[in-house]
């Protein structure tokens, strides 16, 4: 039987992963879209900041999932993708790109991103993902 039934889970990083692995755990049944604005796959963000301040070019607990991953938990995943809009009266987002996708739920886990200070300081950091944080310069 195919569900018809589609979670949309707007924000591919660490909680946005989780919960679209743990709703396909609990719902084998549910469609399951996954949606990013950045390219990169989703990783752990706190133990790839703090392990490669500590000199790890590979942190241990990045839990960076493959996209094979994905495909084996049902869970459809679109990086490089960004939402303009939100249309709660008629259940669907619209990317920038102008694509509707509908969805019968939704999950907004777009988390929160560093300001940019209008400082110029050389000792800091902007570590969000693994390709941006290295290489890690000379504290």
């Amino acid at each position: 039987m195919i569900c018809d039934t589609r979670t949309l889970i707007v924000g591919a990083g660490q909680s946005g992963r989780r919960t679209a692995e743990l709703l396909g755990r609990l719902d084998c049944e549910r469609n399951i879209l996954l949606i990013g604005n950045e390219d990169e796959l989703p990783n752990d963000r706190p133990p790839l900041s703090k392990e490669l301040l500590l000199g790890e070019e590979r942190p241990r607990g990045l839990m960076q999932r493959t996209h094979d991953a994905f495909v084996k938990q049902r869970i459809d995943l679109r990086l490089g993708t960004r939402i303009a809009r939100l249309n709660v009266q008629a259940a669907h987002v619209e990317t920038q790109a102008g694509d509707l996708i509908p969805y019968d739920s939704l999950v907004i886990a777009t988390g929160a991103r560093a300001r940019a200070r209008c400082l110029s300081l050389a000792r800091i950091i902007h570590a969000c993902s693994h390709s941006a944080a290295l290489p890690m310069p000379e504290l």
